[in-house]
């Protein structure tokens, strides 16, 4: 065989291949924007009539994405993308003609004709090639350069991702869609009290102001429990070592207060009869007696062990879309990048990219979803991966890519969700900066002296809230030795028990105080342990995220 694997290898691993095909559930469905934006992009790029998003079934060749053709499929024993999938690097046909492997293909010597084709392998997470993004023309073409094949592997690159994220995002969906039928069932059985008592999966708690179990409800036994095993016990006994201390104080804070908790609930591991931890959810309500003081907690436990799974999936796969740090340090010797991220819960919708666009431009950006939580990150997902590849293949325009991710977000966004980004672009050469604000905070500038300033900017609305907005680059310049820094509002927000924020003034006395001497992670860390110490074990309001970028 040429171009790749041998005949035998590929029979060897096509039950492996068919089963993480078909486990992508992407065969017979409708037509989605992702893929047919891409496999335009591909036929323009490259002036060909004809571009494909193709499938390689067990007998068929199937398209996801087609243009310039109506055809829907074909027999795979025709198809060139099985040759492709042979093989790891792009195939390139210059004239099918004078091709033995494909001078008597009927599609050669009839319609549509085939004379000259290039197509890359599209794969699996686990490095199945499923089947390839190719582009076709009637007339046979002297060359495709290596240019040309790095671009059209990009590309494919780029479908393999969407293919392999539209999977996990469906995926984590059911498990969110289950997850809520089941509590939303719950919910409409709590309004009879008697049921609640004896059969929910909720766990009812009375609790006295020295932390003692006065009452639980019989539902106790769904954690190994008999309700004799509990009463009188004090609840920190059951909690998590790593909970207890934030738990105390919370409590201590409610029976001192003359108004009841407010926020939103808590979650912390208790201990089930043999040893095990289970995550749960608590809402407390204080009793009080006819002069308001405080004489009893009322607490209810509910397990979101389910939850804290799904939540667990949807980390690995929004930190799996991270740049590393050390791989944002070693992106260029002509710059310093380093960035963090930290969600509020398991999961969040802050983000972060950075990557070099040619030897001498840096391509950045930074981004904040609305909400937190599984919604989030999924929304996250999409956003890190939809502004990854339109910045990569058009940074010229940074206020047309802005619109261009807005209208593309758009169209799978059912959670009405929007998305604060800042995105820039620095010449490592001569310090250019273009900057484009949608709805973020401005960064802010550390001079090698230590003086902090913030980068004023007119910056237009998040995107997705308000679809058609003409976004438009704004134009600075950072000098060799000065950093820029930006900031998610889990920065500025942060929030200690007397509800005060960190606020833009905290993040600045932490960059002056720290300077812009030493590597930038230096930086970033402090930035953040001086967010933690003033939350001062509070459970964080929001996502955290910053980015510091440097030219040495």
């Amino acid at each position: 065989m040429q171009d790749g694997l041998s005949k035998p290898d590929i029979v060897h691993n096509e039950a492996d291949r068919l089963a993480a095909l078909r486990a992508l559930d992407l065969l017979d469905t409708q037509p989605e924007a992702m893929f047919d934006n891409l496999t335009s992009l591909a036929a323009l790029i490259f002036s060909a009539p004809v571009a494909l998003v193709t499938l390689i079934d067990a007998e068929r060749q199937w398209f996801k994405s087609c243009i310039g053709t109506d055809i829907c499929e074909t027999p795979r024993d025709v198809a060139f993308c099985d040759h492709t999938i042979r093989q790891s690097r792009v195939l390139v046909v210059p004239d099918a003609t004078l091709d033995p492997r494909f001078r008597d293909n009927p599609l050669v010597t009839g319609e549509p004709f085939i004379r000259f084709y290039a197509g890359a392998p599209l794969t699996s997470k686990d490095g199945h090639r499923l089947g390839s993004l190719c582009v076709l023309d009637v007339q046979p073409r002297a060359e495709f350069t290596t240019t040309e094949r790095a671009q059209l592997q990009s590309m494919a690159d780029a479908v393999s991702l969407a293919m392999n994220l539209r999977h996990d995002l469906n995926a984590l969906r059911d498990v969110e869609d289950r997850l809520q039928a089941a509590d939303e069932r719950l919910r409409a059985n709590e309004a009879q009290l008697s049921f609640v008592l004896e059969h929910s999966a909720d766990l009812l708690l009375r609790i006295s102001p020295d932390a003692t179990i006065t009452w639980i409800s019989p539902s106790c036994a769904r954690y190994g429990y008999a309700v004799e095993d509990l009463v009188g016990q004090r609840t920190n006994s059951l909690v998590h070592p790593d909970d207890r201390q934030k738990l105390a104080a919370r409590r201590a804070s409610r029976f001192a207060s003359l108004q009841d908790p407010t926020g939103r609930n808590h979650e912390y591991r208790v201990m089930r009869k043999d040893g095990s931890w289970v995550w749960v959810e608590e809402n407390p309500t204080i009793i009080r007696d006819a002069d308001g003081q405080a004489i009893e907690l009322v607490n209810l436990l509910r397990d979101i062990s389910d939850r804290k799974r799904a939540e667990s999936a949807a980390a690995d796969i929004q930190m799996g879309m991270l740049l590393p740090r050390e791989e944002l340090a070693g992106l260029s010797a002509q710059v310093e990048v380093d960035a963090v991220l930290q969600p509020a819960r398991m999961v969040g919708g802050d983000l972060y990219d950075a990557f070099m666009v040619d030897e001498d431009r840096l391509c950045f950006l930074l981004g904040d979803v609305t909400g937190k939580g599984l919604a989030a990150s999924l929304f996250m997902a999409l956003s890190k991966a939809i502004a990854h590849s339109l910045l990569r293949r058009a940074p010229g325009d940074l206020g047309a890519a802005l619109s261009a991710i807005s209208d593309e977000l758009a169209q799978n966004n059912r959670e009405v969700m929007t998305l604060s980004l800042l995105v820039g672009l620095l010449d490592l050469t001569t310090g250019r900066l273009e900057l484009c604000n949608a709805g973020h905070d401005d960064p802010m500038v550390l001079t090698p002296d230590g003086q902090v300033a913030d980068l004023k900017m007119e910056g237009g609305p998040p995107l997705c809230a308000a679809l058609g907005y003409a976004y438009r680059a704004e134009v600075h310049e950072l000098p060799r030795g000065a950093a820029l820094v930006a900031v998610t509002d889990g920065v500025t927000e942060a929030q200690n028990a007397a509800g005060d924020l960190f606020g833009r003034a905290g993040a600045r006395a932490v960059l002056t105080r720290h300077g812009v001497a030493g590597p930038l992670s230096g930086l970033m860390d402090s930035l953040v342990a001086a967010v933690r110490r003033f939350e001062a074990g509070e459970e964080p309001s929001d996502d955290l995220a910053a980015i510091a970028i440097r030219r040495p």
